[in-house]
């Protein structure tokens, strides 16, 4: 039964954070534009292995009408499990992918390229 509330407080978590504006109201049924090339997605969330911290990846999309074409913006974010503030471990021109936690659950791994890196190192971040 804990298992299932933790899969469905993540599932709400990431809906919440991927998606803002998404469900705006108004006259219109669907998207604008506008909102259909800045919609976030959220991957690769990990629940640390004391089940105190979460950590996910959020793809922010560039914005079309003012920034040079280029892949989204990477973040690495990190927040307590039950609720608290998302902390930003990585962010910026990055290409961030396969986070864990340790298993001792007080680091965070993950594969990235930064700047003008040409290949995908791995890091490793203490949680606190």
């Amino acid at each position: 039964m804990r298992t299932t509330t933790r899969v469905l407080s993540l599932a709400i978590l990431l809906a919440l954070t991927a998606l803002p504006g998404a469900l705006a109201t108004g006259a219109s049924p669907g998207l604008t534009l506008e909102q259909a090339v800045s919609l976030r997605s959220v991957s690769g969330a990990v629940i640390s292995p004391d089940g105190a911290r979460l950590a996910w990846i959020l793809h922010e999309p560039r914005d079309p009408f003012a920034e040079d074409d280029g892949p989204a913006r990477d973040r690495l974010q990190v927040a307590p499990f039950a609720e608290g503030t998302p902390r930003i471990f990585v962010g910026g021109e990055t290409d961030v992918s396969a986070v864990a936690f340790t298993p001792a659950g007080d680091a965070i791994t993950f594969l990235a390229r930064r700047g003008d890196d040409e290949h995908k190192a791995l890091w490793s971040i203490p949680v606190d």
